[in-house]
This record gives structure tokens, C-alpha cells and sequence, in this order.
């Protein structure tokens, strides 16, 4: 669905991966591409829906009892459906889409290593033949969920490959703690031009933030060409109803850890709590915060807390 309403720009690794299972068993696949296909005479139909912007599919189609609904929108329908281990283990199939010379995604290899919350005991060579740059993607999006055992094993898999790049959020909290995965981890050769995705599981301490700092640095080090997002901070992290004192130091931690950002030119969100969630009173200010980080990162805090004033106001 996500390609057939181009919502979606990479190829889905697991509908490859149901074409590569059922061509390897022998059946007939057609990749449906306009509204004709669907009316063709099929044993099982498979819908992937994994982007929230596509339309859902008709009544008719998802009551279908041939039909296997596959993305978490289908969660609570009658005709979920998950990969099988031996589906999940299989090679993807590359030639299921489209063929585009150049596009980065859709030459890349696709890997996946854990199927519901399982390492898989074995996988088909995963490597994508087509000619031009290939990206070695990872799939999974509970990669650092896993022991730290199961981890490692992984991670040496990629160091034998080049231009990897990891499709969900990498969580830090284990690849800081863990030197012998912090380590493995930056000998990994990333694709240029990739844009890492953390996700801040760590801890917002100013300490816990000095150490995703020190790695990010390290990381840019070995990797000048690739590229980072946001790192959010949660901005409350103590009872401001039970004492004004957590507040302020809430206010100054935020204020130290964004100043140590902007001096290692490390770009930070700092995250407010909604209004709707109570969790302060003095949310005008916490929100002031969130606001600085995404659309005035350059200015300091006053310079921001002036500009505020002078819209507020309506001074020239």
C-alpha cells in the first residue's frame, strides 16, 4: 500500500522477503502496481501498510479471508499477520520492485537478524546483486533490545560489510555502557551521507549527556561524512509541584546541557511535557526551551527570550 500511494520511498524488506519465500517454494507472484491488479484471480493477498498517511484498504479487501494485513495500523483486525521465522530468514527479494538504476534504497542489502523478539538461527546470504552503491540496511527495528551477546554476534556480521546503515532509532544507553559494543560499533564502516537517528534512552542528567557526547564526537571522528539528528532531552525531570527549587535546577540543567551542545556543535531538542500532562506549572517556560532548540538554536537564551518579548509585545 505505501508504494502502490507512493507514501513511501524504500522498498518494504519484508514484502521482498514473502515474494523471495514463495518463489523459493515455487508459486506465482504478481506485485500488484494499479487498481486492475487486485481483481486477478490469487490464493493469498498480502497488504503491507506500514507509513500512517496511506489510505486503508476497502472493507471488502480486508474482509477477505485470502487477505494477510501486514503494519501496525492492522494490529486489531481479524487478519493480522507477522512474518514466520523461515520467511524472515530468507534473502529478499530484489527484483520484486521497480528497477531504478540509482536510487540508494533500492540497490541496497537489506539484513534482518531478529524475528518476534528471537534471534534468528540462520539466514539466507542476504547480499543484493545489482550493480551501483549498495547500503546495508538494517531492518530490525528491536536490534538493542537483545542481549549483549546476541548484539555483538551481530555487529561483527556488519564489520564485514561496508555503507551499513540501521533503519529504526539507534538506542545509546547500551552502546554507551557496553564498551566492548561501543567498540564494535565504531568499527563499523557507515554509508556516506547517513543520518543517524538516536534515540535518548539513556538518561537527560547533564552527566548521562556528557557521555552521549563524548560518543557522538568519537563517532564523527571515524565518520566525517555522515550525518547526525536531533538528540532529545527531556526538559522536566523532577516534581515541580512539590518544590519551585526542582524547576529552577531543571531550568539550569537544560541551559548547561544545551551550552555544552552548542560548543561541540551537537544539535539537541530540548523536549516539554504538554501543557495537558500537568507535569509543571511553570510550562511557559519549559516550552520557551523547546521552541529555542528547534527554530532558534543560534541565538543564546536571552537573545531568545527577547525575540519572545518583542512578538509578544509587538516591539519593532
Amino acid at each position: 500500500m505505501d508504494f502502490y500511494h507512493k507514501t513511501s520511498v524504500v522498498p518494504n524488506p519484508a514484502a521482498m522477503k514473502v515474494s523471495s519465500f514463495h518463489k523459493q517454494s515455487g508459486d506465482l507472484v504478481n506485485f500488484v502496481q494499479n487498481e486492475s491488479h487486485v481483481n486477478m484471480l490469487y490464493d493469498i493477498f498480502y497488504i503491507f501498510k506500514e507509513k500512517k498517511r496511506t489510505p486503508m484498504p476497502s472493507g471488502k479487501l480486508m474482509e477477505d479471508k485470502r487477505m494477510r494485513l501486514y503494519g501496525k495500523y492492522f494490529k486489531y483486525f481479524d487478519n493480522y499477520w507477522e512474518l514466520t521465522d523461515v520467511m524472515a530468514a530468507v534473502r529478499p527479494d530484489y527484483r520484486l520492485y521497480p528497477h531504478k538504476d540509482r536510487g540508494a534504497y533500492y540497490n541496497a542489502n537489506f539484513v534482518q537478524f531478529y524475528n518476534k523478539g528471537k534471534k534468528l538461527p540462520l539466514i539466507q546470504p542476504f547480499e543484493n546483486t545489482k550493480k551501483h552503491h549498495k547500503k546495508t540496511v538494517v531492518i530490525d527495528k528491536d536490534f538493542w533490545k537483545h542481549s549483549q551477546e546476541n548484539i555483538m554476534s551481530c555487529l561483527q556480521t556488519l564489520t564485514e560489510h561496508e555503507n551499513i546503515s540501521f533503519l529504526a532509532p539507534i538506542k545509546l544507553k547500551i552502546i554507551i555502557n557496553s564498551p566492548k559494543i561501543r567498540d564494535m560499533f565504531l568499527k563499523i564502516n557507515f554509508s556516506q551521507g547517513t543520518i543517524f537517528k538516536f534515540q535518548n534512552n539513556i538518561g537527560s542528567k547533564y552527566e548521562k549527556a556528557v557521555k552521549m557526547f563524548d560518543f557522538i564526537d568519537e563517532l564523527k571522528e571515524r565518520n566525517p561524512s555522515v550525518r547526525f539528528g536531533d538528540i532529545p532531552i527531556r526538559c522536566v525531570s523532577s516534581d515541580h509541584w512539590e518544590d519551585k527549587q526542582n524547576a529552577i535546577d531543571d531550568l539550569e540543567r537544560c541551559l548547561k546541557i544545551m551550552n555544552e551542545a552548542k560548543r561541540r556543535k551537537i544539535h539537541i531538542i530540548l523536549v516539554s511535557p504538554p501543557r495537558r500532562a500537568f507535569e509543571t506549572p511553570y510550562w511557559y517556560y519549559f516550552e520557551l526551551l523547546e521552541v529555542w532548540s528547534k527554530t532558534f538554536y543560534d541565538k543564546s537564551y536571552i537573545e531568545m527570550m527577547l525575540n519572545s518579548a518583542m512578538r509578544r509585545f509587538k516591539l519593532p
